[in-house]
């Protein structure tokens, strides 16, 4: 199986339907997709992440944000986020970071998340010029957690969230560390 990132367009919508109702099925959250969850229309979803692209199309507030899925034709393992500009954005400067992810239920554990974060660092640093990335966790996704630490993910804090959410811990990769 050689996975790769590729950008979702209307060419793969009964993935991207099969990717989402995975999601359902187990009811989770799809992190790191742009809101997936609340479409019913997909060709809309796409329509949106097209004008996140675009700054000129940004409310204050927001940032540019471009999305990924990795996977191949026949199957979305998971969906990468990352978001360029998050001076922007209080809440992602404090809470979001650069960077959301998520793969599916029954494919985690196999160290797809972590060639999807490896493949997303490196465009990260070579598409959009970015010399670190903050990525975040709650402190209870002990995978997340491991996943960020795995590919140079170097502890900074932990922010307190909410009542009802677990605190959340931000991490930094250098991405210079990265190329060899």
């Amino acid at each position: 199986m050689a996975y790769h990132l590729f950008k979702p367009d209307s060419s793969f919508l009964s993935l991207i339907k099969d990717y989402q109702d995975s999601f359902k099925r187990n009811n989770e959250t799809n992190d790191g997709t742009m809101r997936l969850s609340e479409y019913d229309n997909l060709e809309a979803w796409l329509a949106e992440l097209a004008l996140f692209e675009n700054e000129a199309y940004l409310l204050e507030g927001f940032c540019n944000s471009y999305q990924y899925a990795y996977g191949d034709e026949n199957m979305i393992v998971g969906m990468i986020n990352i978001r360029t500009n998050i001076e922007r954005s209080p809440f992602l400067r404090m809470y979001g970071g650069h960077i959301g992810y998520a793969i599916r239920k029954e494919l985690r554990g196999k160290g797809y998340g972590k060639r999807m974060l490896e493949e997303l660092l490196c465009l990260a640093s070579d598409e959009f010029g970015l010399k670190e990335v903050m990525v975040t966790c709650l402190k209870g996704n002990t995978a997340s957690r491991r996943l960020i630490e795995s590919v140079g993910g170097k502890y900074l804090d932990m922010i307190y969230f909410n009542p009802e959410k677990d605190d959340v811990l931000r991490y930094i990769i250098e991405l210079s560390a990265l190329k060899k």
